[in-house]
């Protein structure tokens, strides 16, 4: 009797056992799906950042081959992602800074830790601008590969700004120069005036002494004239 008794809660102790174990699965399944949206929400809220952060990001193999980039820095070399991926980086640097972009990437491959540098990109319709390139070395979590993380920003406005920062500069030197040559100039035209003036009062005395010559001169002419007609009558 105790024997049927028992087979009698085999079965029902299972299936309280097995709804127990339903319930803790779908507990379990409920947590893993919070947790799954919670990741997939932080995933697309960093994808967002990376994507769309204020400068490029550049994933660089030792050889100089852009392995990954977001969507600004695609924008700043006018190419398509997708375009970019496999491609030399230095095929976007001017000829006259490549020199510069090759010591920068043997500095950070060398382990020097951050380097920075300002080299002169090309876009894809030959547009060159200035950039400033900040590097960090890293090491890939599938072996031992080397790659690098270059952020690039674009420095046109500040090129502008210090362009326009220097045409100031110039401004205010020649402007400097133009108010030193007005006043040398007022000096001198003050200078000819008081010789004008030296002049108008040097003509002056003389044509008052040839005046006073003309006067002693008929003075004495009138005095011989008289002189002559005394000795006439005498």
């Amino acid at each position: 009797e105790v024997r049927e008794q028992r087979s009698a809660a085999d079965p029902q102790r299972l299936l309280h056992e097995l709804e127990v174990h339903q319930i803790e699965l779908e507990m379990q399944n409920a947590e893993l799906q919070t947790a799954r949206d919670r990741m997939e929400a932080l995933l697309e809220k960093y994808t967002d950042l990376y994507d769309f952060a204020p400068v490029g990001y550049f994933a660089v193999d030792e050889p100089g081959r852009i392995l990954e980039v977001n969507l600004t820095g695609a924008t700043l070399l006018g190419v398509e992602r997708s375009r970019l991926l496999n491609q030399p980086l230095r095929h976007f640097v001017a000829p006259t800074s490549r020199l510069i972009f090759r010591a920068f990437l043997e500095q950070v491959f060398a382990g020097a830790g951050k380097r920075v540098c300002e080299a002169k990109l090309l876009k894809e319709d030959a547009a060159d601008f200035w950039a400033n390139l900040h590097g960090t070395p890293a090491l890939s979590a599938s072996g031992p590969r080397k790659w690098c993380r270059v952020a690039v920003s674009d420095l046109t406005p500040l090129k502008q700004a210090e362009e326009a920062q220097r045409r100031l500069e110039a401004l205010a030197v020649t402007n400097r120069e133009l108010q030193r040559e007005i006043v040398r100039r007022q000096a001198v035209e003050s200078a000819l005036k008081q010789s004008e003036q030296h002049q108008g009062q040097l003509l002056e005395q003389s044509r008052q002494m040839q005046e006073q010559l003309r006067h002693l001169s008929h003075q004495i002419l009138q005095a011989q004239e008289d002189e002559r007609k005394r000795i006439s009558r005498e």
